[in-house]
């Protein structure tokens, strides 16, 4: 179980002193006012220059998405994915879950997380034909996200499901325990199909109103990666990583809603899922 401690929302670079907790986000894109942000988190106004795209070979994480050896290890399960990749060396991923999937903050579709990961797992693992398939939905809870994923997995029969999960229902007041339920049967449900699986858990969102409920939710979803022997992309934490890195090394990472990320924080989430996932299916022999 993952403690996490009320004071692990107070995080400077994340948001503004004094900025107003935001109880129930919208679905779909965010307000065209917010919060003000800090320089070193959000820069100054709403237009962003897009960032450019590392070329092919260039594989290190960025010093601004750096991350500690434990957030990249994905050592649960993930072996039925490995064996069809030995087989057929192709690699095709469903990233399913809501704005943070689909790309709500990012200047494109192209710099969503899933288009970053393509492309940074491409530089990791050439010998591989990759795809990842962004099927988010902003605003969207795990009960329509479980009905979606079914649908999804027979149509593109994928080798691994990334599944982005818990923010809205924690949010929008979602019973924990049908939110650990319908996660946990739909692991089961992956299991028997075959399709791996890896979850990703809620974003760093420091003026949470109630932030022992959200930490419970972060808490929940390590739990169920542990008990279905499913990795989990630990974004809360990577995101509290990030945010104390130093201001010669840290970059603006948020929105300018103060919630979701931009293209550099997009960056940075598919960086390091790139990262961690290729030195698994790299010792594998991939």
């Amino acid at each position: 179980m993952l403690a996490l401690a009320a004071s692990c929302f107070s995080v400077p670079a994340f948001a503004a002193a004094g900025a107003a907790p935001v109880t129930t986000p919208a679905p779909g894109p965010a307000a065209t006012t917010a919060p003000a942000v800090p320089e070193t988190l959000a820069p100054a106004g709403v237009a962003t220059t897009p960032a450019t795209l590392d070329p092919v070979g260039s594989v290190a994480i960025a010093p601004a998405c750096a991350v500690p050896d434990r957030l990249l290890a994905f050592d649960a399960g993930l072996d039925e994915a490995i064996r069809r990749a030995r087989a057929d060396h192709v690699l095709t991923v469903l990233a399913i879950g809501s704005s943070s999937t689909s790309g709500t903050g990012a200047s494109s579709v192209a710099r969503s997380y899933p288009s970053q990961l393509k492309h940074e797992l491409g530089k990791r693992l050439p010998s591989l034909d990759i795809d990842v398939v962004n099927r988010g939905i902003a605003g969207e809870k795990v009960a329509k996200t479980v009905e979606r994923l079914h649908a999804e997995v027979e149509l593109l029969q994928p080798d691994l499901v990334i599944w982005q999960v818990g923010t809205n229902d924690a949010l929008h007041g979602v019973p924990l325990d049908s939110v650990q339920a319908l996660v946990s049967t739909t692991l089961d449900w992956l299991k028997q199909k075959g399709v791996d699986a890896m979850l990703m858990d809620p974003q760093l969102y420091p003026k949470i109103p109630d932030t022992d409920r959200y930490a419970a939710f972060v808490s929940a979803i390590e739990t169920i990666g542990s008990a279905h022997n499913v990795p989990v992309i630990r974004r809360f934490a990577a995101m509290q990583h990030w945010a104390k890195l130093p201001e010669t090394v840290r970059k603006p990472m948020l929105w300018k809603d103060n919630l979701h990320l931009n293209d550099q924080g997009y960056t940075c989430v598919a960086q390091m899922i790139a990262e961690g996932l290729s030195r698994r299916l790299t010792v594998a022999g991939l």
